[in-house]
Order: structure tokens, then sequence, then C-alpha cells
């Protein structure tokens, strides 16, 4: 769990602002005026890694938008990595990984759906997708950071204290069982490094644990 103490209201600020926008990147494919929209700066002063990860992702980014070619190739790069329907796709939904199954709308699903609904957060579902997709789990975690700042800056410090409490929770007990190995595979998969970088940007957002460096399929514990 976070030291709360330690938190101020511009580390919850930037949390949800980076969470909203790997929320934004993984939830369609990036057309221009996604690729224009897109401010990698909140990563800033996250460690060497990630600035790497940064600035080769800002690199890509800016080539899309100059190059009709690179921008159909990210498109068609989502669409294989996390909208295909071929086996073995890295699609981004809990219940695959954490179910056991390989199947959607499964436990994650529901459970995931009963903490946003406990928690006041109404889920996007204007593509019908489910609620354990990692978009929706990605703001539902920048609602409880956003939670917390407003929070601390009207002085309520127990209610700061519990949303930083349920995002701790939310991490730990959803998005640490399965994002380390859907990052595994994704990268894995992936042809480009925009999306290979992405994912780096997205452990160091999400993944509080060693399984994140070292991940394993949650079947194997």
């Amino acid at each position: 769990m976070e030291n709360h103490d330690a938190l101020g209201e511009g580390f919850c600020k930037a949390q949800a602002e980076r969470l909203r926008l790997l929320a934004r990147i993984f939830w369609n494919v990036a057309d221009r005026e996604a690729l224009e929209s897109l401010d990698f700066a909140p990563f800033d002063g996250m460690g060497e890694a990630v600035e790497r990860a940064r600035e080769a992702v800002e690199r890509d980014r800016r080539r899309a938008l100059a190059d009709d070619g690179a921008a159909r190739d990210l498109r068609v790069e989502y669409t294989a990595l996390f909208a295909s329907s071929r086996l073995g796709a890295p699609l981004p939904y809990e219940s695959l990984y954490a179910d056991g199954g390989g199947l959607l709308m499964q436990g994650a699903r529901d459970e995931v759906r009963e903490l946003y609904r406990a928690g006041g957060y109404a889920a996007g579902q204007e593509d019908g997708e489910p609620e354990d997709h990692l978009s929706n789990e990605l703001r539902f975690l920048a609602f409880l950071y956003d939670r917390a700042r407003l929070a601390q800056e009207a002085g309520r410090d127990a209610e700061r204290d519990g949303a930083l409490s349920e995002a701790s929770a939310f991490k730990e007990g959803h998005l640490d069982r399965w994002v380390p190995f859907f990052c595994d595979r994704a990268s894995a998969t992936a042809e480009s490094d925009f999306y290979r970088n992405i994912l780096v940007l997205l452990r160091s957002c999400v993944c509080d644990r060693a399984s994140c460096q070292d991940s394993a399929h949650p079947e194997r514990g």
C-alpha cells in the first residue's frame, strides 16, 4: 500500500492524467485526432527506463503525424494486437487472464462491475465493451486518484486516505493479477516499437509488485 501522507496533490493529478492517457490509447485505434492530442508529459521524472520509452513513443507519434503510411501501420498494429479474433491475440480483458479459462465475461468482469457500482463510477459502455476491458479499469483507477486529490484539496484527509486505499486495493486485487502477463504477451507479439514502449509506460503506472518485473501467468501463481 502507498504511504498516503507522502502522496501529494501533484502525484494524484499526474497519475490520473497518465492513466487516462493510457486508457485512450488502449480503447481504440489512434487516428490523426488522437495522435495530435496525446501528451506524454505526465510521464516525465519517472525514471530512466520510462523516460526512454516516453521519448521513443513521442518520436513514433510525430512520425505517424507526418507520414500517412506510418499512421496506417499503427492502426493495423492496434487491431492485430488488441482487437483481433486471432487465437492467442493479447486482448485487453482481465477475464482472459485472471479467471483461468481464457474466456470473456467471466468472474473478473462481475467483480470490477460491482466495485465500479460501489465506488459511484459509471464505466464507459458506449462501444459495449465489458467492464474488465483494460481502458475501463484504468479510467476507474484515475477516478479514484481524482477523488483523492479533490479530498486532499478540501482538507478531508480521511476521505483522501479511503480513496487511495481503494486505488491500492484495486491495483493489487485486479491489475496486478493480469497486466504483467498481458504486457509480456503483447510485447512478444508486437511488431512496432510504439506499442512495446506504451506497454513500458503501462507497467510504470499500475504495477507495484515485483511480479510486474518478472511476471507469470496467473494460473501458475
